[in-house]
């Protein structure tokens, strides 16, 4: 009985909790390298391509979320502890080490600082100021300055309060603050150099360490201590200030403090990170740790474009959201969970229902308080809820009817009616003294008759003709636009609106996907957007309407809530996370399992917006939280084109633009960054010049051989769906120059050239035919005047005379001597159409000429022949030319006793015959025609090169001619 009047009092009663709620951020560590995973890390920075830089115990690191690239300096015999990287105003990344050693990235590679001078402790911090002059500070070697081309030392004995130095800021007036073991040391440009200036508040400082300086938006400068937390110096007062949360400090050093748009973090060296909202007066927030993953020496905070928040810890890297995206699971001490929906009324009070239970709290802290609606035991679970305009909380419940809520008192009124008694109550909506509701039983009209402040209201209810106007009995969500105008979401007959008393269908036949509607919102434009199961969203603006599915870029089609928030964006829930449209641009960010968002099963329309624009989402694992100021325009996958080398070669050309026709094959390296996952990453590229359509690959290289010449445009995309309609695209243009031969001067000059050589070729054609046709002529006097020398009747008749007398003494010779003048005669006639024959021949032609001659003149005429064998078979020779100058040599000499005559055959030097005789002067010279001669010499400059050379004395004549 005591149980049963306990739970019975419960039913009107409010407990008052005093526990607090808070949002955590999510926190991920992130594994660099998997070979060593206690890997620390001294410091981050990310360049203009979005790239991370991280100075890690094992040296510089280059990460695009997937892969790392270790920088080594190239004396280094082992790693070098990076200690501080910093990407300047060019680009360049800039990384100090534990040795003192500076050094820069280029496109080949680290290199090391060269100057007269280089500091001897390690570098704790490198920054730029206005001027682009770059400050190193070292730890013990005082502080370094970069311009132009050489280092120049700043330390105690120019006036530095300690070498033992940590940071550098630059102030709104552009004086150098310097964070030292004792204080802070100001310097002043003064035009070359720089000087100290007085200081008036070291004194006030709390703590003599300085571990960081960061400048705020006002100008003021924070200051990071060692022991007493942090203080700020006040510009315009001129003064250090402690803040409140700052006094009687106990977490260790501050080593780094950073500023998120309206957000402080502070990283410490032994107490994780700290949280601060500058827009509230709100405490400070630790986080060390999230699930199971703890983190404590945080060196390093910084933000991408992406708006995540990157720390740099000695014992990892760690990757959160900041506090864009939270998560409530718990208030104090009990967990929350399962929550079908969640409310912010008008005084901005967040009211959530877990499971069978409802609870509110203010968002700007206060009590939280817990509301019971129906018995502990039966059951039931809250899932729609709406405050009028009375403030009173009207509680829709699933199969247990509805109820109105005096929020104030806790006094509860079931909403009577045959047809709610029992209902489920899915969606309400309304406006002024009108309430509607979508249930599975149908829609119902509710109209608050007389004043609407008191608990129990006289309530009218109206069933709408649901099947006449809706389709059917289950309607899933109503929802009261800002014309006042009705809409609902039905499960078989689309989209149905209510304006002056008419109801107006839109289904499948109108244009829409689906003919079930889960969800409905309204944007600053007075377009309605509403969502279906499995067919995405859809957005009508009046008079036609606009699908968004996969191929729009959404991730899941089943969007079971969406709602209009600032900055043009609607925001759509669904079991794997959440996705966000930009209206204005199309662009469609995605978060789920990456963000701690998976399988979060939200319920039905489980989403509400508060004052401030944040978005509460009621989900199966409690409360997401999504702060659309703090994540105004993240920036979606961008790509990074690192590579561009030529096949068979490793230097990087991507800053070459002109190349020679012969380095024509290609190979494109890309990455897409998008930290947040980038294994989602599609890729699309096209090089214009060589083909016009884009091409899809999931491949970071590209390969393009044997291009021919031209100019081109690489272009490549990346997109985390489908849809690259709004991806950025990072492109490469370079040209392939033709070979010299193809250019038009080449050409030109060419065809010029080939006029010219056709008018030379045709001249000397003319000129070679005419000599070939006086050739042929002195070839053919030449025959003839060999013909008529041997056929004339002189050599007839001395050879018939000689043939007699032979024939009186020796018959056999006399038939030899007719043999051989019968086979001159043969090899005269076989050979003298040819242009030249081997050299064996004439030979033997010559023998049998010498051989009628030998009868005619005796012992008197010698003829010797001294020839190699190899020659003979070797060598070519005009035919009788060598018969021709034998004669010629018997025909111009006396051949007697008194006077024998002796031809001489040899090899000349060189690859040439000689023919050479003694010279006996006839007392009768005989008349020379001089043509068989010159006929010889003038064949020789058709047939050869080599000349014909005579030459002569009072005792011998001797002709060269060369061998063919």
């Amino acid at each position: 009985m005591k149980q049963k009047f306990y739970r019975l009092f419960l039913l009107y009663m409010i407990v008052e909790v005093s526990s607090a709620y808070s949002q955590t951020p999510f926190f991920k560590q992130v594994i660099v390298n998997r070979e060593n995973l206690n890997l620390g890390f001294n410091s981050l920075s990310i360049d203009t391509n979005r790239i991370l830089w991280l100075a890690s115990t094992e040296g510089l690191l280059k990460y695009n979320g997937t892969d790392y690239i270790s920088f080594a300096l190239k004396s280094s015999g082992t790693p070098d502890e990076a200690t501080a990287v910093f990407t300047d105003s060019k680009g360049i990344v800039w990384t100090g080490y534990n040795s003192g050693t500076i050094a820069f990235v280029t496109d080949s590679g680290l290199t090391s600082l060269v100057s007269e001078m280089k500091p001897k402790d390690k570098i704790t911090s490198v920054f730029e100021d206005h001027n682009g002059v770059l400050w190193f500070t070292t730890g013990g070697d005082g502080v370094y300055i970069f311009q132009g081309k050489h280092l120049r030392h700043f330390g105690m004995n120019e006036g530095l309060k300690d070498d033992y130095c940590y940071t550098v800021e630059e102030d709104n007036t552009g004086r150098i603050w310097i964070g030292t073991d004792q204080g802070i040391t100001l310097l002043i440009k003064d035009s070359a150099s720089y000087k100290v200036a007085a200081l008036n508040f070291n004194k006030q400082l709390p703590d003599v360490i300085i571990r960081d300086l960061t400048k705020d938006k006002n100008g003021n400068i924070w200051i990071g201590l060692q022991d007493s937390g942090v203080c700020r110096y006040i510009m315009q007062e001129k003064r250090i200030e402690m803040p409140q949360w700052s006094r009687n400090w106990k977490h260790g050093p501050v080593l780094d403090i950073y500023f998120n748009k309206n957000e402080l973090w502070l990283g410490t060296e032994g107490s994780g990170v700290f949280y601060l909202d500058m827009t509230a007066s709100s405490s400070l927030i630790n986080y060390s740790g999230y699930g199971e993953f703890t983190f404590n020496d945080i060196r390093k905070v910084i933000s991408d474009p992406e708006e995540n928040l990157w720390m740099a810890s000695g014992t990892g890297l760690i990757r959160s959201h900041s506090h864009w995206l939270t998560f409530m699971n718990a208030i104090g001490k009990e967990k929350i969970n399962y929550v079908h929906t969640v409310y912010c009324s008008g005084s901005n009070d967040i009211y959530l229902t877990p499971d069978q239970g409802l609870l509110s709290f203010n968002t700007k802290g206060g009590n939280i308080r817990h509301y019971t609606i129906t018995a502990g035991t039966s059951l039931i679970d809250i899932v729609s809820l709406y405050e009028d305009e009375c403030g009173y909380l009207w509680v829709g419940t699933m199969g247990g009817g509805l109820f109105r809520l005096n929020t104030i008192t806790g006094t509860v009124q079931r909403i009577s009616n045959p047809d709610l008694n029992d209902a489920s109550i899915l969606s309400i909506d309304g406006s002024g003294d009108e309430v509607w509701l979508a249930t599975f039983g149908g829609a119902f009209y509710c109209k608050i008759k007389g004043s609407c402040l008191t608990d129990k209201p006289d309530v009218e209810i109206t069933k709408l003709d649901t099947e006449a106007t809706l389709g059917n009995f289950y309607i899933y969500t109503v929802f009261v636009d800002s014309r006042n105008r009705v809409w609902f979401g039905t499960d078989k007959k689309g989209l149905t609106c209510y304006t002056n008393g008419k109801y107006y269908n839109y289904s499948t036949e109108q244009g829409l996907r689906s003919n079930t509607v889960y969800s409905i919102t309204e944007d600053n434009k007075g377009a309605i957007w509403f969502s279906t199961p499995g067919e995405g969203i859809c957005r009508f603006d009046g008079r036609t309407f606009h699908n968004y599915g996969k191929a729009e870029g959404l991730r899941e089609l089943t969007i079971t809530a969406l709602k209009y928030v600032s900055f043009d964006r609607i925001v759509m829930v669904h079991k794997k996370g959440i996705d966000i449209l930009h209206t204005s641009t199309g662009k469609i960010d995605f978060y789920g399992a990456e963000n701690n968002l998976s399988e979060i099963n939200p319920d039905l329309n489980s989403i509400t917006v508060d004052q401030s624009g944040s978005v509460w989402i009621g989900t199966e694992k409690g409360i997401v939280i999504y702060n659309p100021i703090l994540n105004i325009n993240p920036a979606g996958p961008e790509v990074v084109l690192s590579n561009v080398t030529l096949i068979g070669s490793r230097h990087n050309q991507v800053s070459k633009h002109e190349f020679a026709y012969n380095q024509n094959s290609f190979v494109f390296d890309f990455t897409g960054i998008w930290y947040t996952d980038p294994a989602r990453i599609n890729y699309q590229y096209m090089l214009e010049g060589y083909n016009s359509n884009w091409i899809s690959t999931s491949d970071k290289q590209v390969v393009f051989p044997n291009l021919p010449p031209g100019k081109y445009d690489f272009k490549v995309r990346a997109s985390l769906s489908p849809s690259f309609t709004v991806s950025e695209t990072t492109d490469y243009s370079f040209f392939i120059r033709k070979p010299a031969w193809k250019e038009n001067w080449f050409i030109t000059s060419v065809i010029v050239l080939i006029i010219i050589a056709g008018i030379i070729i045709i001249r000397n054609r003319d000129k070679r035919l005419k000599g070939i046709e006086a050739l042929k002529k002195e070839s053919v006097e030449y025959r003839f005047e060999t013909l008529k020398s041997q056929v004339n009747p002189h050599f007839l008749f001395n050879s018939f005379n000689t043939l007699i007398a032979i024939i009186e003494k020796d018959k056999d010779v006399a038939i030899e001597y007719v043999e051989k003048l019968s086979d001159y005669f043969r090899n005269m006639i076989q050979h003298r159409e040819k242009e030249t024959i081997m050299l064996r021949d004439e030979i033997e032609m010559v023998k049998t000429y010498y051989y009628l001659q030998k009868k005619r003149f005796g012992e008197h005429l010698r003829l010797q022949i001294n020839l190699s064998e190899k020659l003979l078979d070797s060598g070519k020779v005009p035919p009788l030319s060598l018969q021709l100058l034998i004669e010629n040599a018997i025909k111009h000499n006396a051949v007697s006793r008194e006077t024998p005559l002796t031809v001489e055959v040899f090899q000349a030097s060189g690859n040439a015959i000689t023919v050479k005789n003694n010279i006996n002067v006839k007392l009768t010279p005989e008349i020379s025609t001089g043509i068989g001669l010159q006929n010889i010499i003038n064949r020789y400059k058709i047939l050869s090169t080599e000349k014909v050379l005579i030459s002569y004395d009072q005792d011998f004549f001797s002709i060269t001619i060369p061998l063919i």
